[in-house]
């Protein structure tokens, strides 16, 4: 056998003690084992809290014997029968006074018919697409015969279109900059 042939088990095997030492280190001195933090509300352990049965009632209505196994039948016979005998006690129930139900109309809904527009808005009748892509309403301002078509940021009189809202909503401004919603096409 060689010389270098019995060296190598003998340095494997010192390097695996070596390996082994320095995981045994690291386990113990660098490692920390994990802690919970305790759990709590503002850094403040829970209080433990505990909780008391309620008492049961008494089961009038029940009578656990007529089901119960562990009783013997001559014992539950004897006791129904005991139990079905008539007591005496009288029941007395008074009258009840007779319903009264009244029948009532529900109100009707009637809604106030709405002109376009307020008292000196304008009444718009409708609105149209140029090529362009641009949307024009068609407004006839109060006072006047002949409508008017209007482009966004037009104005007419003391009024001023501004968009379309919701596809049925002309908006307009008039000269105090007050936001007017007009709905298109009402009479």
């Amino acid at each position: 056998m060689s010389r270098r042939g019995a060296w190598e088990p003998v340095t494997a095997v010192v390097g695996v003690l070596i390996l082994a030492a320095v995981g045994v280190w690291w386990w113990f001195e660098i490692l920390e084992p994990p802690r919970a933090p305790v759990p709590g509300y503002k850094g403040q352990p829970f209080a433990p809290l505990s909780a008391a049965m309620p008492e049961i009632a008494q089961f009038e209505g029940f009578y656990i014997n007529d089901d119960n196994p562990f009783v013997p039948w001559r014992e539950r016979e004897a006791e129904a029968r005991k139990l079905k005998e008539p007591k005496n006690v009288v029941v007395v129930q008074k009258p009840r006074p007779p319903a009264k139900i009244e029948i009532t109309e529900p109100p009707k809904l009637t809604l106030p018919v709405k002109a376009a527009g307020g008292g000196d808005a304008p009444k718009v009748l409708g609105f149209h697409r140029t090529r362009e892509g641009t949307v024009k309403v068609i407004a006839q301002l109060p006072g006047e015969k002949q409508p008017h078509t209007m482009a966004p940021g037009e104005k007419a009189g003391r009024w001023q279109f501004v968009e379309i809202e919701a596809g049925n909503i002309a908006v307009f401004k008039d000269e105090t900059e007050r936001v007017y919603r007009l709905v298109i096409g009402t009479r």
